[in-house]
């Protein structure tokens, strides 16, 4: 990830150390420019292949199994609009675990029911008269006509326990589905991010594409 802070711009702002002037100026990063995918790049899937995050898998190991390149990391997290990746990217086995010790109490209290859901139920000429996955009661029934059997069917033993494990598992595996942009476009795509970074030319602070100065405050007051 320290590679993506090469493409910030700098900004210098007034020192405010004890042993400096008021001409000193400190140099950094200007950390509230954020990258952004292009509106038309966004709407254009050619651009992009959905990946499948792997086991533990961070965005570095991506990046390299990808790019050939770890540092490329912040990459993948910008095509996926990734802030927080402690929040936004799938835990791995060992996160998951503390995640619910901590959350739960203990991994046996994570092992309790949390809902039922349904199974799905198809009748007789194989259209869907239930889908699956649908949150219900323990003793849930579901009474139906079967077309096919031309008969009216009363379906018990329909249902399935969730636990509160299974629920994060897949709030947890949902976020393994990503975009990932094409190895081919990866250049493009950096130096399409290079120009976005740059400074436009116009106002007092501007210094050059890649840096700005911030006005001495004190300065102006004298």
């Amino acid at each position: 990830m320290s590679n993506y802070f090469r493409y910030l711009p700098d900004f210098e702002y007034v020192s405010r150390f004890d042993d400096k002037s008021s001409s000193d100026f400190v140099l950094s990063k200007n950390i509230f420019r954020k990258v952004r995918l292009r509106e038309d790049v966004v709407g254009n899937m050619f651009f992009f292949d959905k990946y499948i995050v792997k086991g533990d898998s961070r965005p570095d190991n991506v990046a390299e199994e990808l790019y050939d390149d770890p540092a490329l990391d912040w990459i993948i997290l910008t095509c996926n609009n990734i802030i927080n990746v402690r929040d936004e990217w799938p835990m791995s086995q060992r996160m998951f675990t503390s995640y619910l010790e901590q959350k739960y109490g203990s991994i046996t209290d994570a092992e309790k029911v949390k809902h039922y859901k349904t199974t799905q139920i198809v009748d007789g000429i194989g259209r869907i008269v239930l889908p699956a996955g649908k949150i219900v009661d323990k003793d849930f029934t579901f009474t139906y006509y079967d077309s096919g059997r031309e008969t009216e069917t009363i379906a018990t033993n329909i249902t399935t326990e969730v636990t509160f494990r299974d629920f994060e598992e897949q709030q947890n595996d949902a976020k393994r589905e990503i975009n990932v942009i094409r190895p081919i476009h990866v250049q493009t795509f950096i130096d399409d991010i290079k120009s976005t970074m740059e400074y436009k030319r116009g106002g007092t602070q501007y210094m050059s594409p890649t840096l700005k100065r911030g006005s001495n405050i004190n300065n102006n007051i004298l």
